[in-house]
C-alpha cells in the first residue's frame, strides 16, 4: 500500500507530464487499475481532479462515483473508424 503522499506525488506527476504532452490542463484521470479504493479516491479529489475513470467497461450511471466512473477500452482500429466504433457500442449495450 502506497502512502498518501506518494499517490499525490504520482498523481500531480502524472498529470504535469500529460499537460506539456496535450498543451492544456485535462479535465479528466485515469487510474492504473481497475479499483482504486475510497482511499485512493479520496487523494486523487484532493489533489484537483474532478473526474477519473476507472473500471473495464460499463456505462456511466446516475449513481456512479465522478471519482471512479466507467471506462470502455477503445482499441485504435476501433477508434479510427466510426463505423467500427459505432458497431462496438452497440456490442457493449
Amino acid at each position: 500500500t502506497q502512502s498518501d503522499e506518494r499517490i499525490r506525488w504520482q498523481v500531480r506527476r502524472s498529470r504535469r507530464e500529460l499537460e506539456k504532452l496535450c498543451r492544456e490542463p485535462l479535465p479528466a484521470f485515469a487510474y492504473p487499475d481497475e479499483r482504486p479504493s475510497p482511499r485512493v479516491r479520496q487523494v486523487v479529489g484532493r489533489c484537483g481532479v474532478q473526474s477519473a475513470l476507472a473500471g473495464s467497461g460499463g456505462w456511466l450511471s446516475h449513481r456512479d462515483d465522478p471519482l471512479a466512473l466507467p471506462r470502455i477500452a477503445i482499441t485504435q482500429p476501433i477508434a479510427q473508424s466510426s463505423g467500427r466504433l459505432f458497431d462496438y457500442l452497440l456490442g457493449q449495450l
